[in-house]
């Protein structure tokens, strides 16, 4: 889902995933706003890693989410 989501044709260059099963990603998008927007649509398919705030941003809207929906 990642290309559609981030509007790529195709797939960045992914190493294999590890023993977990995910594999990491460096992505350069146009703003924390335009990554936050994008990387929510994947729900559970995504771990921001770096920046701090995204990964917060992230968190306060995915709480959001199961607040609203308890």
């Amino acid at each position: 889902a990642l290309p559609r989501v981030i509007g790529v044709a195709a797939p960045p260059d992914l190493g294999p995933p590890d023993s977990d099963g995910w594999t990491e990603v460096e992505l350069m998008l146009e703003s924390e706003e335009v990554a936050l927007a994008q990387l929510i649509a994947l729900g559970g398919g995504v771990s921001v890693l770096d920046p701090a705030s995204l990964r917060r941003s992230l968190r306060d809207i995915a709480s959001s989410i199961v607040r609203e929906n308890s």
